[in-house]
């Protein structure tokens, strides 16, 4: 990930997308950090950035850092209300993966 903004899309998506059938009350978001400079904590502040900022999502807890295994200290939950049919609340659990020292230019 070298930025936030189709991050952010993705978010729109899920609160604007019209779904047909039940979803479950969460959806998950897999992201692939490609720069040495960005850290996690980094990415996660301007994504909150930009949802404190949107007309678009309505968000009632903005990402926080959850523990979701002990090895892995980059993964993030956020809570927001869907833009259609009953405007149920549904979480985000966000994955941020270093790939830095993966991906080379």
């Amino acid at each position: 990930m070298s930025d936030t903004k189709n991050y952010f899309l993705d978010i729109e998506k899920f609160c604007t997308r019209d779904y047909i059938k039940l979803r479950l009350p969460f959806e998950g978001q897999i992201s692939f950090i490609e720069n040495p400079e960005l850290t996690h904590s980094m990415i996660s502040d301007e994504i909150n950035k930009h949802l404190h900022s949107s007309t678009t999502i309505t968000t009632s807890g903005y990402l926080k850092n959850v523990k979701l295994h002990n090895d892995f200290k980059s993964s993030y939950s956020s809570s927001h209300k869907r833009n259609f049919l009953k405007n149920e609340r549904f979480s985000i659990y966000h994955l941020m993966f270093d790939y830095s020292g993966v991906v080379s230019d």
